[in-house]
């Protein structure tokens, strides 16, 4: 073979093996925007409608619940994701009654379960309440609102006291009217109410979780927690000083009459 036909020859296979490597980068950008479109809309589908496996996980976890704590022949009848809140809610029929119960992580939603802890807690709340108002200058809000949910071990029981719950407290609007403290202690006052008020509380809670606001004479603080230890130290950590602009007209207006 002469050396011009070597030279056709491998100008031939060069041009093919050009055009094979375009064919198969072409490939692999359509393959690759396939994925992204696909994985961009399974998240819209999801924020929307929730995963499909959490979604049978929810159904699971309640049937489970309902059966063992109300009724064995307690059914799930449907449920659907609430993207506002973040869960499930899962529709239920215990001995012909309807009956709602929301699912998010491994946590359940009883409203039987959560009226039960919020009637004992507003008796004990006031009890502790006055104890810690007693000789100072503290306010505390007359009813707040607590979170229970049902931790999601398949170790239920019927009797309400005896299932392992998690509570969030929402305790907002602590005001403290003592003109002469110190910045110092005002910086640690929020986390140290709280720590209190827990010790007050007793071990017949679990609280893992807090949202919490504190004011004096020097500003507005804000502990927010979730799912952790609520020791001292934590609940110190997780203390913030906000700033004027996200303090409410209300709150304003106080610590400018604490500081005259």
């Amino acid at each position: 073979m002469s050396g011009k036909s070597l030279r056709v020859r491998d100008m031939k296979r060069g041009a093919e093996m050009i055009k094979k490597g375009k064919s198969m980068l072409f490939k692999i950008v359509i393959f690759s925007c396939i994925l992204l479109v696909s994985g961009f809309v399974f998240l819209v589908i999801t924020f929307f409608v929730g995963n499909p496996i959490s979604s049978i996980a929810a159904k699971n976890r309640v049937q489970r619940y309902i059966q063992d704590v109300y009724s064995p022949d307690g059914i799930v009848e449907k449920s659907y994701y609430s993207a506002k809140n973040g869960y499930y809610v899962v529709q239920t029929k215990i001995d012909n009654e309807k009956i709602n119960f929301k699912y998010s992580s491994n946590f359940i939603t009883d409203e039987k379960v959560e009226a039960y802890y919020q009637k004992r807690f507003d008796n004990d709340y006031i009890v502790a309440c006055q104890a810690l108002m007693e000789n100072t200058h503290l306010e505390f809000p007359a009813n707040i609102f607590v979170l229970t949910s049902v931790i999601t071990d398949d170790d239920y029981n019927s009797n309400i006291e005896k299932l392992h719950v998690q509570q969030k407290m929402y305790l907002m609007g602590i005001r403290n009217y003592d003109k002469v403290i110190s910045e110092n202690d005002s910086n640690n006052m929020a986390s140290k109410i709280a720590s209190q008020l827990l010790d007050k509380l007793g071990d017949q809670y679990n609280f893992k979780s807090i949202q919490m606001n504190y004011v004096d004479k020097f500003g507005a603080y804000e502990i927010v927690i979730n799912n952790k230890a609520l020791t001292l130290d934590q609940l110190s950590k997780h203390t913030i000083k906000l700033d004027v602009d996200n303090i409410g007209e209300e709150e304003k207006v106080f610590i400018e009459k604490l500081n005259k």
